[in-house]
């Protein structure tokens, strides 16, 4: 078996070594035991390791591209295993890069670099979209709004390469965003996506041939206009073939930020879209839900036959707000039943959800306790953020 040492006779050195350890260490001699446990444990062992412990954009692949020159042949592989990317400046930035480092991995036929988690966040305070803030003139607006459809027709070209260059083998996706910064529409396929979290809004890949408008619709160049993406989902295309094709668990945090727009399009109307995004979905999960967001999850569970017919949890954390609201649980609790195993969470019967219909496999429904402080977006931006790095 192939090591960092490069050969099964130079093992054997080592564990002769091992046996000749002297009863007082040193520092040098700690140095060299150390030594010897990397040269022993087989490239693939490292492989593993490489791969469960690079995900945190990069620094500890980073990190171990420096213990020594064996160490970073196999660790460039996982260079990018695991991304963030905030400002399309550092989005165009890591196109450049992560092209010449495939060039280079084809060139020294070495394993190209493989992007598996992917965290975009697009936060007014970390983004380089500019906020149309305090009192503003005509003329303040009309320059802003330019800026904003000049960053959007950018926005689209970088995630249309970004998904195009590393969609093959993504599996993790994080989108932070806030309602105060409206994305363009990106039209994309991802077949390789298994856990995709969303925070405040789903428009980035959501877009109908007909929306409603309201009397600031115009402002947002994005309403009317789809860049490169050139039209909204066609859902005969759709069909034949689903742009997440392999998505399993698609997390939700619903979030409005503070002088922002509700949402364009409401849940239930997004949601079963998400039915024919996704088909194979097999978890969803809704935090900080308002009141008449969990009424509407809860009719979407009766809805004949199943919108998610493959779905075999749907968890609903409802905001703390309206923890209490007649709105949000009195129908939830209409079938009363023995205690959960959860402390955190409620059964189906309590959510007041009829049994799985025949034909159909069953879904486990949970409701879960609200968040203290949840309705805060930074908060949850943390949260993801961290969720992202640990799940595979």
């Amino acid at each position: 078996m192939k090591t960092l040492a490069g050969s099964t006779t130079r093992v054997a050195i080592h564990h002769s070594a091992v046996s000749k350890r002297p009863s007082q260490p040193t520092v040098v001699t700690e140095l060299v035991h150390i030594k010897i446990m990397i040269d022993l444990l087989p490239i693939e062992v490292w492989r593993y390791i490489l791969e469960f412990a690079c995900t945190d954009g990069g620094r500890t692949a980073i990190s171990f591209s420096r213990v020594s020159r064996a160490f970073r042949s196999i660790s460039t592989a996982y260079r990018f295993h695991s991304v963030r990317l905030s400002k399309l400046s550092d989005i165009q930035a890591f196109l450049v890069e992560y092209e010449a480092a495939l060039a280079t991995a084809t060139s020294t036929r070495n394993d190209p670099p493989r992007v598996c988690r992917l965290l975009l966040s697009f936060l007014p305070g970390e983004t380089d979209v500019k906020l149309l803030e305090g009192p503003c003139t005509f003329r303040d607006v009309h320059s802003w709004r330019e800026a904003k459809d000049t960053w959007n027709a950018r926005c689209v070209d970088l995630l249309s390469g970004l998904f195009a260059l590393v969609g093959s083998h993504l599996e993790t996706l994080a989108i932070l965003q806030s309602r105060a910064i409206a994305l363009p529409f990106v039209r994309c396929t991802l077949p390789a996506l298994r856990t995709l979290t969303l925070l405040a809004e789903d428009r980035l890949f959501v877009r109908l041939p007909s929306e409603p408008n309201n009397s600031l619709s115009w402002m947002e160049m994005s309403n009317v206009s789809f860049y490169a993406s050139n039209a909204p989902i066609d859902f005969a295309g759709v069909a034949a073939a689903p742009p997440f094709p392999a998505l399993q668990r698609l997390h939700i945090v619903d979030v409005t930020d503070k002088d922002a727009q509700s949402k364009r399009l409401p849940w239930t109307v997004t949601l079963p879209v998400w039915a024919k995004l996704a088909p194979h979905l097999a978890i969803l999960e809704f935090s900080n839900a308002a009141g008449v967001t969990v009424r509407d999850l809860r009719d979407l569970a009766h809805d004949m036959p199943p919108v998610f017919s493959t779905l075999r949890t749907l968890a609903v954390q409802p905001a703390a707000e309206d923890s209490g609201s007649s709105i949000s649980l009195a129908g939830m609790e209409a079938t009363p039943s023995g205690r959960d195993s959860d402390p955190n969470a409620r059964t189906r019967s309590q959510m007041g959800v009829d049994a799985t219909p025949s034909g159909h496999p069953p879904v486990k429904y949970v409701l879960r306790r609200p968040v203290p402080g949840g309705d805060d977006s930074a908060y949850w931006a943390r949260r993801l953020a961290e969720e992202w790095t640990r799940w595979a």
